[in-house]
């Protein structure tokens, strides 16, 4: 058989591994590698704002990945050579037949001034309960949704947090305040 190697762990490595498990025959190997042990579901995060959702509520292990017979390297992609085509890792060197390279993209808030320090973001995890917790003590003023630069993760994202934001500040009766 032969050997498909995804990297990345988020929702794109994880959907590709999961169909290519399902269409394969037993005999080809799928394996996912992703620096971090869990899976992070990354659309629920808006709903971790508002708290719709626990904040543990979007996180699985990716070795769960193994009972559909997906295997699960934990590393951190240090480089892809691919004359020889091989992947390597702080952890291991895979060989691979295919390569799927899902890694996404990495939040830089410190490359706007003043941003880490006073704002708050849903895109990640710890952010979005951050943000679940200041909305709570939220009592008017001014809340802006801003998107720092181009390309960004989710498009959708700033359109479905500002109207998250906006109907838990209706719910609250906080509207005219803000």
């Amino acid at each position: 058989g032969k050997t498909t190697l995804v990297l990345g762990g988020g929702v794109g490595g994880v959907v590709v591994a999961n169909r290519l498990r399902r269409r394969l025959g037993r005999e080809h190997r799928v394996v996912l590698v992703d620096r971090e042990d869990k899976h992070y579901f990354a659309p629920s995060f808006p709903w971790v704002m508002v708290g719709w959702r626990k904040v543990d509520s979007p996180v699985r292990p990716l070795s769960r990945l193994e009972k559909k017979g997906i295997e699960f390297v934990q590393g951190s992609v240090t480089g892809i050579d691919l004359e020889a085509r091989k992947v390597h890792t702080d952890t291991a060197v895979l060989d691979w037949d295919y390569l799927v390279v899902a890694l996404g993209t990495e939040m830089e808030p410190d490359a706007v001034p003043g941003m880490a320090e006073t704002a708050h973001g849903y895109y990640t995890l710890d952010g979005a309960a951050k943000l679940h917790e200041a909305l709570q003590t939220f009592d008017g003023g001014k809340i802006a949704v801003g998107i720092a630069g181009i390309p960004y993760r989710c498009p959708a994202a700033p359109y479905e947090g500002a109207l998250l934001i906006d109907h838990l500040i209706r719910k609250r009766g906080l509207r005219d305040s803000v």
